[in-house]
């Protein structure tokens, strides 16, 4: 074994067998070094004492059991356990302590055995280690909370349904999901629907008129996914909930209802943006990330600190008896907390491996997995979190932010510190727990500011948070400059890797397919939240983003690795390049702000011209006012960005319908940008250079003389010299077609553009086109 020495070198003393008889080896140096993460663990519990032995004969000498896989990623928790317990000698199994194991076949002699078992994670166990309420938090603070809110005591309840409304969601439940313990699949139950409505109709009705919830459909099947890793170890599964398909159909109709009162009442948190309808990680990135930079530029350089709190199984710690008492502040009569109530209490669930089935475990505490009510729930219980903090708080679901601004840097430190403070008193008397060693912190900054004020630090007590350069929330990298690089780059590495498993598989699929597995596969990757990071990041990223889709491109399409590509290509497959990708989906983001199907506080923040002024302009009924920003960090903002590309939009095109908007923005980025007439009676055509000459220049061309034209597009024309060829060649096309053409609107100029090749003739317009890509700078 390996021991270590008061003077701090480390010798190793083997013995060996040899028959009967024993032979020690000598002691000798070992020329590696031990783990110096363990050794520091024990110098820190140690205090610095030199004399080791008087110290814990003082303090006495305690034993920690741990598995040796835990040391690495959890080596903060561990030096705290030392330090608090005062633990002597730590101890590292290859297996993890289960209750199988009892204390006396590891225990040591005079020494304090503490031990951390595997089931130690499981919710219940979490819950009993939680310190004792403080009652700082309890029943009163959440009444006066609501109370605030004007909610009305008994002012929602349980309606009965129609047989209309309970044969909508059969017909439109889900065939393809799993059944649950009952087996009745899904489908059995959509065909019969028409049959059998009454029936489940008269059951969900005498469910909500006695207020209690059928015992028969509590029992969840639950089903562990393998993720990575070694199969034997059962920390590697993924545990699914699947509970029976008329228990969801219940709960999405009592869901409605519940759902359809909050939003009439105003009452969940608005910067709530986690299992919400027209709320998304995207949404809560663009303006969380919005905020930093506003911050930032409104109020001229201030730092930005942002604590991310993690939180230990909080769908499965949430406490039955405080969530109804939050619900009955909200507004829930008797009959609907009893429903609740009977909804939570006496739940069952067992586990099923290949046909095998586990006996039933009882549900203590947590609200339902795989449920339609659970997630619901689980907002209603933390929805009172923002009346401790006096910061800035962005949530979804249990991933949360808390965000302090201001010129002083220490006033950063000691605001988040005692906002943090708050809100783990808050989770206490929650019963929910937070989790320290991950809970992470970041400041935000310019260079300048960051490099004259280092040394960030934020307290929980006496514990100290995690502060990093570069965190990851909701799973976008943000670093402390909100450039965009880490984002980046993490997006590089996945698209990458999985080029490479396309290219491998391209030779026994076709096109179609290669180009199902790409866009299920790999443009995930671009698209997401890119409105929140990719206008900060440097040009040689956004090239090496542009060639990293160019190879998915030649994979898809067969071409050679070092061909050309042109806007005909992309235009095969209804791709975008990454740049225009970026700008369509601002413009959509914006399309939505429009029709009103994005969260609120998205639609508060831009301004309408309409209602800034009252003169009646153009742009007035569809435009949004620009922001006035002057540094680079404020024309990133997802609000600078998007309100400069919707303002130069075609008038038709800010009026699409709402379904229609996507679509459309993607044939605008394909628009043309030459534009060939024909006046009506005369044999010349006309050629209108959109990007290099003013909109009231023209060049004639015809079929006999094309000087002009050549020459613009030899001397000043941005076009590459293989579109030449291609515009002399619809050119000459369009002198020889006979008849008359009536002229087309021209299309405004834009300042910068990358244009590329696609001769697509609209059948739809009295007029011959040129369409081409614009990607917008």
């Amino acid at each position: 074994m390996t021991v270590a020495d008061q003077d701090g070198g480390v010798r190793e003393r083997t013995e060996r067998g040899l028959g009967n008889a024993t032979v020690s080896l000598t002691e000798c140096k070992q020329r590696r070094k031990s783990e110096p993460q363990l050794c520091a663990v024990l110098e820190e519990a140690c205090m610095g004492e030199p004399n080791v032995d008087s110290f814990f004969s003082t303090r006495g000498l305690h034993l920690l059991h741990l598995n040796i896989r835990s040391l690495l990623p959890k080596i903060n928790e561990i030096r705290l356990l030392s330090i608090s317990n005062k633990v002597g000698l730590l101890c590292f199994t290859e297996t993890w302590l289960d209750d199988s194991i009892k204390d006396a076949e590891i225990e040591i002699e005079n020494y304090f055995l503490i031990r951390r078992d595997r089931n130690r994670k499981v919710a219940s166990k979490l819950v009993e280690k939680l310190p004792d309420q403080s009652g700082q938090y309890g029943e009163s603070h959440i009444l006066d909370f609501y109370s605030q809110q004007e909610v009305k005591v008994d002012g929602f309840s349980f309606q009965k349904v129609s047989e209309a409304v309970v044969l909508e969601r059969l017909k439109s439940l889900n065939i393809s999901k799993a059944t649950g313990f009952d087996n009745i699949p899904s489908r059995f139950l959509k065909d019969a629907a028409e049959v059998i409505t009454p029936c489940i109709t008269h059951i969900i009705n005498l469910s909500i008129v006695q207020g209690h919830f059928p015992n028969d459909l509590k029992l969840a099947r639950v089903i562990p996914l393998y993720k990575k890793g070694s199969k034997l170890d059962h920390g590697n599964y993924r545990p699914v909930s699947i509970l029976c398909s008329l228990s969801k159909i219940i709960e999405r109709i009592i869901y409605e209802q519940i759902d359809k009162y909050l939003a009439s009442q105003n009452l969940l948190y608005e910067f709530q943006s986690g299992f919400r309808k027209s709320h998304s990680t995207d949404t809560c990135l663009l303006y969380l990330t919005d905020y930093i930079r506003r911050v930032r530029v409104v109020d001229k350089g201030n730092f930005c600190g942002m604590v991310m709190l993690d939180l230990q199984k909080a769908f499965d710690t949430v406490d039955h008896g405080i969530l109804v008492r939050k619900l009955k502040a909200i507004g829930f009569n008797d009959l609907a907390v009893r429903w609740v109530r009977s909804f939570l209490k006496d739940r069952k669930q067992v586990v099923d491996i290949g046909g095998t089935i586990s006996e039933p475990q009882s549900i203590d505490c947590g609200v339902p997995q795989g449920s339609v009510l659970g997630p619901l729930f689980f907002l209603l219980y933390i929805n009172d979190l923002k009346s401790v903090c006096s910061c800035e708080l962005f949530l979804y679901a249990d991933d949360s932010a808390l965000l302090v601004s201001h010129k002083d840097k220490s006033i950063v430190e000691r605001t988040l510190s005692e906002e943090l403070l708050k809100v783990s008193r808050w989770m206490s008397d929650n019963r929910l727990s937070l989790h320290l060693g991950k809970t992470e912190a970041i400041l935000f900054g310019s260079k300048i500011k960051l490099k004259r004020s280092p040394g960030f630090k934020v307290l929980v007590g006496d514990h100290e948070i995690s502060v990093k350069d570069s965190v990851s929330y909701l799973g976008c990298v943000l670093d402390c400059h909100l450039s965009g690089v880490g984002q980046a780059q993490k997006v590089l590495a996945k698209v990458n890797q999985r080029v490479r498993f396309l290219a491998r598989i391209s030779s026994f699929l076709d096109r179609k397919a290669l180009l199902t597995l790409a866009s299920a596969l790999i443009q995930p990757y671009f698209d997401y939240a890119c409105c929140s990071w990719y206008k900060g990041v440097l040009k040689h990223l956004k090239l090496r983003l542009q060639t990293a889709q160019n190879k998915v491109l030649r994979i898809i399409l067969n071409l050679p690795m070092r061909s050309h590509l042109d806007i005909s290509h992309f235009e095969s497959i209804g791709w975008l390049k990454v740049e225009d990708r970026v700008s369509q989906i601002h413009l959509c983001m914006v399309h939505k702000i429009v029709h009103g199907v994005v969260p609120r506080y998205l639609i508060n923040y831009f301004d309408r011209v309409r209602d800034v002024h009252r003169y009646s302009t153009r742009g007035s009924s569809t435009d949004f006012v620009p922001p006035r920003v002057k540094s680079n960090l404020g024309k990133e903002s997802f609000l600078y960005v998007a309100t400069s590309l919707w303002n130069r939009l075609p008038g038709d095109l800010k009026l699409a319908q709402q379904s229609q908007g996507r679509n459309a923005f993607l044939s605008w980025k394909f628009k043309q940008h030459f534009t060939l007439r024909k006046e009506k009676g005369e044999k010349n055509i006309t050629v209108q250079c959109n990007l290099c000459l003013p909109a009231t220049n023209l060049l004639s061309a015809s079929k006999d003389s094309t000087s002009n034209l050549k020459k613009h597009l030899k001397l000043s024309c941005f076009f590459k010299p293989a579109i030449h060829s291609r515009v002399l060649q619809r050119a000459e096309m369009a002198s020889d077609d006979g008849g008359e053409r009536s002229a087309m609107p021209t299309i405004p100029p834009l300042k910068q553009a990358t244009l590329s090749t696609s001769a697509i003739t609209q059948k739809k317009v009295n007029s011959l086109v040129l369409e081409f890509i614009i990607a917008d700078v």
